[in-house]
């Protein structure tokens, strides 16, 4: 775990708040005179500790539900709590503060700074952080032990391969230590092997660390990964039944 110096400050978790909470959360995007509803409604419960994945359609909403619950775009009606912050009534200023300290955010294409090694990647947040450059490169390099890329530190993302360049996304998410962590189509990019491979480093943080994960995906391959599964259709989201979740590899 981080050292404690390295850990922004941040509320007390509290266990028995859930790690989400909408109530009748509804969001529409406006063109002109041109409304197109996205969200009505959405009502969902994810509870700490779990891997949640949201499924869907292209274009049903979920990777708008994600970026909400991320703090990246705010309802227009109803109630989103994250983490026990009332994410509707914050400023753009907090909010991105809340977004710095308490989440993580794994991107389908990566997002990997070309120029910088895996380990400048990684401890790019902590950086912006304020952390002295010093410690930032030992919480990377121990990140990138824990993801199995302790050889690959000052490598350059285009020397890696696109699994790799994903388990550098994933440490680099891990950086601030997040309560949660949002993976949008975290495995669109990689082949059957990769992905099983990544999900089962993001489902060994979820269940080791003590970390919430919320995953948006199209992928069939790793539903056996997650703990809850919820459908977006038609603007809701409603629960699907789920498989029994797989177990970590020794």
């Amino acid at each position: 775990m981080i050292a404690d110096p390295l850990i922004p400050d941040r509320p007390a978790a509290t266990a028995a708040l859930p790690a989400v909470a909408a109530l009748g959360v509804a969001k529409a995007y406006r063109r002109g005179a041109a409304v197109t509803p996205v969200l009505d409604g959405v009502e969902l419960t994810i509870p700490r500790g779990q891997c949640a994945f949201l499924l869907g359609p292209s274009g049903s909403g979920k990777t708008t539900l994600l970026s909400m619950i991320g703090g990246l775009l705010k309802p227009d009606a109803g109630k989103l709590s994250v983490l026990g912050s009332d994410l509707t009534r914050l400023t753009p200023d907090a909010a991105a503060e809340f977004r710095r300290t308490r989440l993580g955010f794994i991107f389908q294409r990566f997002h990997l700074l070309q120029g910088l090694t895996a380990s400048e990647n990684v401890g790019a947040p902590l950086i912006l952080s304020g952390v002295q450059p010093s410690q930032a490169r030992q919480r990377a390099e121990e990140l990138l032990d824990l993801v199995g890329l302790g050889d690959f530190r000052r490598q350059i993302p285009r020397r890696l391969s696109v699994g790799q360049c994903q388990r550098v996304a994933l440490a680099r998410a891990l950086a601030n230590d997040p309560e949660l962590i949002l993976a949008d189509e975290p495995t669109a990019s990689l082949d059957a092997e990769a992905g099983q491979q990544a999900m089962q480093l993001l489902r060994r943080v979820t269940v080791e660390m003590g970390r919430t994960a919320v995953v948006v995906t199209h992928d069939a391959r790793i539903l056996p990964f997650a703990d809850s599964i919820l459908a977006v259709e038609r603007g809701r989201v409603v629960a699907q039944p789920t498989p029994t979740a797989r177990p970590l590899s020794p």
